[in-house]
């Protein structure tokens, strides 16, 4: 098993630099998992300013009200481990090295290519949904005007 900076330094170098839209790969290694992302409501947050604020406030506000909310987001500050969080919690080192591992395996069996933020993702929703949460604030990168807040039906039918 690799060691914490080596994990890193394999999931920064993911197809670097290389910016691809379609969501076949996504679909494609999150089926490995059996849907990781369909465990749980999200909110998304999409936007060209203030994603990573509004995205932080409302998985507070969430976590204050009772729920078991996680939250992902981009870039972090200081430690990769602040990207993926439940309630106050981030991912620990341990684990980013584990599930990198485990989801590096079930790709590669099937020859899908990540990039970093596309293995990123999907490690954030195997987290999230083995960590049983109630609901996750995700930043989504998509760019903008201004920020957008979407909601799955299922917390706020």
């Amino acid at each position: 098993m690799d060691t914490y900076p080596e994990t890193l330094h394999r999931i920064y170098n993911m197809r670097a630099g290389e910016i691809d839209l379609r969501l076949d790969r996504m679909t494609q290694a999150l089926s490995l998992f059996e849907h990781p992302e369909k465990k749980f409501p999200s909110f998304h947050i999409a936007g060209t300013n203030g994603k990573g604020s509004t995205a932080a406030m409302l998985q507070r506000i969430l976590s204050l009200a009772g729920y078991r909310a996680a939250l992902y987001t981009s870039p972090h500050l200081v430690s990769f481990t602040e990207r993926i969080r439940v309630g106050d919690q981030e991912i620990s080192r341990d684990e980013v090295v584990a599930l990198a591992e485990e989801i590096t395996a079930r790709t590669a069996s099937i020859d899908v290519p990540l990039t970093f933020f596309e293995f990123t993702t999907v490690l954030a929703f195997i987290y999230f949904a083995r960590q049983q949460v109630e609901v996750a604030v995700v930043e989504v990168g998509l760019g903008g005007d201004s920020t957008l807040l979407t909601w799955s039906s299922r917390l706020f039918p």
